[in-house]
């Protein structure tokens, strides 16, 4: 296959070679992947949020944790659940892993 040149914004030629992953051009130029972008979409809180739910806590002891209620526990997980793009706090969990946003003792 042969080698692509593409021109980035300061004219210096970025050659792609054939068996490199689009990943590793986008890492090695600086440019976040698509998770990467997700997971920094999410706020400090709702960060919080995702480690307590890792941790097994129910909304009720995340709430008396971060002293919050639990409407506002039920938004952020509303507002994780979209920006991560899953469906339910099992989920969110597995995600959670496979990401290194948490360490799991």
């Amino acid at each position: 296959m042969p080698d692509i040149e593409i021109v980035i914004a300061d004219n210096q030629p970025l050659s792609l070679h054939g068996m490199r992953s689009a990943d590793a051009d986008r890492a090695e130029i600086g440019i976040p992947d698509a998770e990467e972008l997700k997971i920094a979409s999410l706020t400090r809180r709702e960060r919080e949020v995702t480690e307590l739910v890792c941790q097994g806590q129910k909304n009720k002891e995340i709430g008396q944790r971060l002293q919050i209620s639990l409407a506002t526990v039920s938004h952020h997980l509303t507002a994780i659940f979209r920006k991560l793009e899953v469906e339910d706090r099992t989920s969110l969990v597995v995600y959670a892993a496979r990401q290194c946003l948490v360490t799991f003792s």
